[in-house]
């Protein structure tokens, strides 16, 4: 059975319930804030609540790997079942186990923390590496490149995106000079 204030933080996060597709980049995805209820049997999930009510939670029921029909699960019924909620803020998903956990992070603030840090392990690292300019190898560590690729997969065919994703890792293509080492790169790999 569920207490009286566990309905009332489930009501009240229904209220900024998520829309039926969430963006998930772009400006669209990063003015996201909105939450998620499922219910869940383990790892399976069983309802996505879209109401709370005195008896139960109201929702899509998963079957056939999709959710379907609407139904009400009531609270007699929760025995082994947990609750999941998912907070999609901005570009970031937080999920928490049950309303407890919900509210250790929530109301103090520190799921801004989690997202700062985990944006900050992403964004600094290319920040850095956008400050040092891209040099493109000469032509020798080029063919060196190219040798060692096609040696480790014969039959596989690649392009100037897999040597240069194989000369400096993908962050180059988020780095400012990516177009014009990459043309270098084709006049390369063209003559």
């Amino acid at each position: 059975m569920m207490k009286k204030y566990q309905i009332k933080i489930i009501e009240k996060l229904l209220h900024k319930s998520c829309p039926v597709s969430i963006p998930r980049s772009g400006d669209k995805g990063k003015a996201v804030n909105c939450y998620s209820i499922s219910l869940y049997a383990g790892d399976i999930p069983l309802l996505l609540a879209d109401d709370i009510n005195q008896h139960g939670f109201v929702g899509m029921y998963f079957e056939s790997d999709r959710f379907n029909s609407r139904v009400s699960i009531p609270f007699s019924l929760m025995y082994g079942v947990s609750v999941r909620i998912e907070h999609y803020y901005g570009l970031y998903t937080h999920t928490y186990s049950s309303i407890i956990d919900y509210c250790l992070h929530e109301w103090t603030g520190f799921y801004i923390v989690q997202t700062f840090l985990v944006w900050a392990r992403r964004a600094i690292p290319q920040l850095v590496f956008n400050k040092v300019p891209l040099q493109l190898p000469s032509r020798m560590k080029i063919l060196e490149k190219i040798i060692a690729k096609q040696s480790a997969a014969p039959n596989n065919v690649f392009s100037s995106l897999d040597i240069m994703s194989y000369t400096y890792g993908l962050r180059w293509y988020l780095h400012p000079q990516k177009t014009e080492v990459r043309q270098k790169m084709n006049l390369y790999l063209n003559n």
